[in-house]
C-alpha cells in the first residue's frame, strides 16, 4: 500500500480480496453480522489521509475502521446506534492502545475453564443433568432464568452461569471486559439447537423447540479465551499504537453534535437495505448483561435504518432513503472540504429500484461532493444473506471528495 494520499493505485488493486476475511486477531473477537473485510478500509485509510489526521466511522460496528485506523497511525472516531457495537469496538481499541490488561488473571480462568470442561464431557453431562432440578437453576441466581430456560439445555446453562459468575465476581477493568465478549461470543452456539442456526432464529426470537441439545459451553469458551491469549503474547511483541480514539455509542443521525473538530476522512459501510437485523441479533446478550432493557430494546430496533425487520414495510424503501440522507448531511458537515467520504455499500438484487444510484445523487447533487471512483466487488463469501433469497452478491466501494 501507498506511503501518501494517492488514489491512482486503486484501478490495479482486485478488490474482490477472495482470500480475505475478518479471522484474525483482534478482528474475530466476537461473532458481529454483516462485517466488511479489513483489508478494504486499510487501503482507503492509507492513500487517502495522512497520518495522524482523523478518521470517522459513522456506522462503526465493532470497529473494523477503528482498528485499522490506529494500525496506520491516524486517529479515530467511531459512532454507531448498537450498545453491543461499541462494547466491543471500545474493548479492542483498549487493547490496542496498551490499556492494562493481567493476563495472568486471563491464563488463571483459562485453566479453570479447561478443567471444569474436561470434567464434563457430554456423557458425564447427561448423567448429571438427570439429578439437576429447576431448584437446583435457582439457587444459582442466573439472570433471567425464565428466558434463558427456554434457550439452553439446563446443564449448558449451569456451565453459562459459572463461568458469568467467575467473570464477574474475580476479573476487573479490561481483562473482564474482554472475557465478557467471550462470553457474548457463545451464546448462541451453546442454545439448545441440535445444529447451528442462522442468527435471524435469535433476532426473530425462535426459540428451540422441545427437548434442548446440552452442549459444553465450558469447551467452546476455553477455545476462546486460549485462542485469544496465544494471539495477544505475539500482538503484544509487536508494540501498541498511541494515536487516540472515541467512541460513541449513539445515532448517526446525530454526528455534529458528538464530532467537535471536523475529520480528515470518512470510511463507513453503511446498513444495507433489509439484510441484517444488529440490534435483535444479540437478544442471548440482553439476558445476561445490562446492554439493553425491554423498551430501550424496541427503541433502538425502530430508530435502525434499513433493518431486516423492517423488509414487509409499504415504505422500506423511503424510510431507508431518508434515514441515509440525514446520516450524509451530518456527515458531510464534518468532513473537511477537499477531504474523502468513502462508502462502501451492497444492495441486494431483491430490489429492483437502485438505492446506491439515489445515495450517489444526494451526495453529489445536494451536498456539493465529487463522485471520484467507484469500484464494484463480488462478496466471495455469504457474509450477507437475506432470509428469503435477497442476498447481496456484489458491494460497491464508492469514494466522494468534498469540494472545495
Amino acid at each position: 500500500m501507498p506511503n501518501k494520499r494517492d488514489t491512482s493505485y486503486f484501478n490495479v488493486i482486485d478488490w474482490n480480496f477472495s482470500k480475505e476475511d475478518s479471522r484474525h486477531f483482534l478482528h474475530n473477537f466476537c461473532w458481529y453480522p454483516s462485517r466488511f473485510i479489513p483489508i478494504i478500509p486499510a487501503h482507503l485509510i492509507q492513500a487517502l489521509s495522512k497520518e495522524n489526521e482523523t478518521i470517522l466511522d459513522p456506522f462503526c460496528g465493532v470497529g473494523t475502521s477503528i482498528i485499522e485506523a490506529l494500525k496506520l497511525g491516524r486517529n479515530a472516531i467511531g459512532v454507531d446506534i448498537n450498545p453491543v457495537g461499541t462494547f466491543i469496538a471500545e474493548t479492542k481499541a483498549r487493547i490496542m492502545t496498551g490499556k492494562v490488561l493481567h493476563i495472568s488473571k486471563m491464563t488463571e480462568f483459562n485453566g479453570y475453564v479447561e478443567s471444569k470442561s474436561s470434567e464434563s464431557q457430554d456423557t458425564d453431562g447427561i448423567l448429571f443433568s438427570k439429578s439437576l432440578t429447576r431448584t437446583s437453576l435457582k439457587d444459582k441466581q442466573i439472570r433471567s432464568l425464565d428466558d434463558n430456560s427456554e434457550w439452553y439445555h439446563p446443564v449448558t446453562l449451569q456451565m453459562l452461569s459459572d463461568i458469568h459468575e467467575y467473570i464477574e465476581s474475580k476479573l476487573s477493568g479490561l481483562t473482564k471486559d474482554i472475557c465478557r465478549i467471550f462470553f457474548i461470543s457463545i451464546l448462541m452456539h451453546s442454545s439448545g439447537y441440535p445444529k447451528e442456526k442462522n442468527y435471524a432464529y435469535y433476532a426473530d426470537n425462535v426459540k428451540p423447540k422441545g427437548e434442548k441439545t446440552l452442549k459444553n459451553a465450558y469447551r467452546l469458551y476455553h477455545h476462546k479465551l486460549n485462542k485469544f491469549i496465544t494471539d495477544y503474547r505475539s500482538f503484544k511483541e509487536q508494540g501498541f499504537f498511541e494515536n487516540s480514539y472515541h467512541i460513541f455509542r449513539d445515532d448517526a443521525k446525530n454526528l455534529s453534535s458528538l464530532v467537535q473538530d471536523k475529520v480528515d476522512l470518512i470510511v463507513t459501510s453503511p446498513p444495507y437495505l433489509n439484510v441484517t437485523d444488529y440490534t435483535t441479533a444479540f437478544r442471548l446478550a440482553y439476558l445476561w448483561y445490562d446492554f439493553l432493557n425491554e423498551e430501550e430494546l424496541k427503541d433502538v430496533k425502530k430508530r435502525e435504518i434499513g433493518a431486516r425487520w423492517k423488509r414487509k414495510q409499504q415504505s422500506q424503501i423511503s424510510d431507508y432513503i431518508e434515514g441515509m440522507e440525514i446520516v450524509l448531511t451530518e456527515m458531510s458537515a464534518c468532513l473537511r472540504k477537499n477531504k474523502y467520504l468513502c462508502l462502501i455499500l451492497g444492495e441486494s438484487k431483491k430490489y429492483s429500484e437502485n438505492v446506491n444510484a439515489k445515495i450517489i445523487e444526494i451526495l453529489t447533487k445536494k451536498l456539493n461532493h465529487e463522485l471520484v471512483d467507484n469500484f464494484t466487488r463480488d462478496i466471495s463469501k455469504k457474509f450477507f444473506v437475506h432470509p428469503n433469497g435477497g442476498g447481496v452478491q456484489t458491494e460497491e466501494i464508492l469514494i466522494f471528495r468534498k469540494r472545495g
